[in-house]
C-alpha cells in the first residue's frame, strides 16, 4: 500500500521537499498514532538530512494538528512546556 507517509519518506531519500500539504497529511498521520517510532524517525531524520524547507515547517504545525486531537487544555501545557 501506498501511504502518504510512504511516499514522503521516499521523496525525502532522493532529496525531494514536500509542499505544505503533504507535510500536514504526513503529519496527520504521525499524530494519530498510525505510523512506527521507525517511520517517525526516518520522517525526521529525512526532514533534518535534507534540510526543512517553510512549507514543511508550516505542514508540520504541530499546534493545528494537536487541538483537534486533544483539545486547547492540553495543548496549552505543551506550548507552556516547550516555550523557552
Amino acid at each position: 500500500m501506498d501511504s502518504p507517509l510512504r511516499r514522503a519518506l521516499v521523496a525525502l531519500a532522493n532529496q525531494q521537499s514536500l509542499s505544505e500539504d503533504q507535510t500536514a497529511e504526513v503529519f496527520g498521520v504521525v499524530m494519530s498514532g498510525e505510523a512506527t517510532p521507525a517511520q517517525i524517525g526516518a520522517l525526521l531524520m529525512g526532514l533534518r538530512a535534507k534540510g526543512e524547507t517553510a512549507d514543511e515547517l508550516a505542514g508540520a504545525d504541530v499546534r493545528r494538528l494537536l487541538v483537534p486531537a486533544c483539545g486547547t487544555e492540553v495543548m496549552r501545557a505543551v506550548v507552556r512546556a516547550i516555550r523557552p
